[in-house]
């Protein structure tokens, strides 16, 4: 008989020094995130993966003098394979910001301990980009993949759509940086599309998109909206802030933490997301979508522009 693996998440520790992260969009919050707070809600996180979902959780190497290092996937972004003739890749990157760039070396080494023998190949910007002047943060990069739910509610929204990567254009990834990214993934089978972002820190920031490959994104404030979006009050696209280069349609959802959505679906179980718990009426709104919704404390992080 043939067991289907867990699927598998790597985790860092948040670092004592989480509140002195670096903020664009964001005033420093009156109530700052606290060390012992801040463990507490990423071991909450952990356990939801661990218990409720049954996925394997691994902690990787702590960085304690790395303020946002424990926003990992801004190091190394993992790509599924797009068939069953191998792993898939992950892309070790270079942060826009120098003062992240500390995060590479402790990322570098849990590739290659967790997810080489895995089978997924490595693509690593430090190693392909001889200018140095690549730049990307994974919190810049939005994948799509056609048809990946079963939603009863929800539409397909992809249809005859290659599985996309959008990859935000902003203070942290550059046009080299989205270069280099094409040079990895369009021969794996992956579309490339470069999305101006204002106003958001990252892509992922402003939008989303939920397993059914239909984007999701909250409205900006209008003083900021207006300048940027230039779309009259009688559409339905949210003023967010972006435009998809192809029109894909962008949903929008009723509270900024709704965009923290993270699919944990199993491959034979009903639809299923991971949402901030500080956004009820989007989970109200997801539900009618056909999805179940799991929500966990992650406000500590959340003060960080973590979602």
């Amino acid at each position: 008989m043939t067991t289907t693996p867990r699927p598998l998440l790597l985790v860092r520790r948040p670092s004592p020094l989480l509140s002195s992260g670096q903020l664009t969009h964001l005033a420093p919050a009156s109530d700052p995130p606290k060390p012992s707070r801040s463990l507490a809600q990423w071991q909450g996180y952990c356990d939801v993966f661990r218990s409720q979902l049954g996925w394997e959780v691994i902690e990787v190497d702590a960085a304690d003098d790395c303020p946002d290092g424990v926003f990992l996937e801004d190091a190394m972004i993992v790509f599924p394979a797009l068939d069953e003739r191998g792993g898939g890749v992950v892309v070790l990157v270079r942060s826009g910001s120098p003062e992240r760039r500390g995060e590479y070396e402790s990322a570098r080494r849990a590739t290659q301990e967790h997810l080489v023998p895995r089978g997924y190949e490595v693509f690593d910007f430090n190693v392909e980009d001889k200018s140095g002047e690549a730049t990307l943060d994974g919190g810049d990069i939005l994948k799509i993949l056609p048809g990946a739910s079963s939603a009863s509610h929800a539409t397909t929204h992809t249809g005859t759509r290659p599985p996309t990567v959008y990859v935000g254009q902003s203070t942290r990834t550059n046009a080299l940086g989205t270069s280099l990214l094409k040079k990895c993934l369009e021969p794996r089978g992956w579309s490339v599309q470069g999305v101006p972002v204002q106003h958001h820190l990252h892509l992922k920031s402003a939008i989303t998109a939920l397993p059914d490959g239909q984007v999701i994104g909250h409205s900006l404030p209008r003083s900021s909206s207006s300048s940027s979006s230039g779309s009259g009050s009688g559409t339905s696209q949210p003023s967010v802030g972006v435009t998809l280069p192809d029109g894909h349609e962008i949903l929008p959802i009723q509270e900024e933490h709704g965009i923290a959505v993270v699919d944990v679906s199993s491959p034979n179980g009903s639809p299923k997301v991971l949402l901030s718990a500080d956004a009820p009426r989007t989970k109200k709104q997801l539900e009618q979508r056909g999805y179940e919704v799991v929500t966990v404390d992650i406000g500590d992080f959340e003060k960080m522009e973590g979602w």
